[in-house]
């Protein structure tokens, strides 16, 4: 499944919600630094969005909100932990090639 990956110059995760940012590379699989399980409110786990819709607004909100610049990337992703319209939780994320 192709979903998107929004991370900062540094290809730092964006440590939304307080939490401690992780390091990406490009084509290599990233796991979170818990042991993830499933559930939206629960432990581990790494954040993608579903549409391009999502990442726009996620963009607003940073730049509005932190005035904080992000990247995007097209990623794959493994299982999936947790799933809403937006957003999908998952057990480990390998970005692909940068969208915007």
């Amino acid at each position: 499944m192709i979903c998107y990956k929004a991370v900062d110059n540094d290809l730092l995760s964006l440590g939304l919600k307080r939490c401690t940012p992780i390091q990406y590379h490009i084509g290599e699989w990233v796991y979170p630094r818990e042991e993830p399980q499933e559930g939206q409110y629960t432990a581990g786990g790494l954040w993608v969005g579903k549409h391009n819709g999502f990442i726009r607004w996620l963009n607003k909100y940073l730049t509005d909100k932190y005035e904080r610049p992000m990247l995007v990337y097209s990623c794959e992703i493994g299982e999936v932990l947790w799933e809403s319209v937006n957003r999908i939780k998952t057990d480990k994320v390998r970005l692909l090639e940068l969208v915007c």
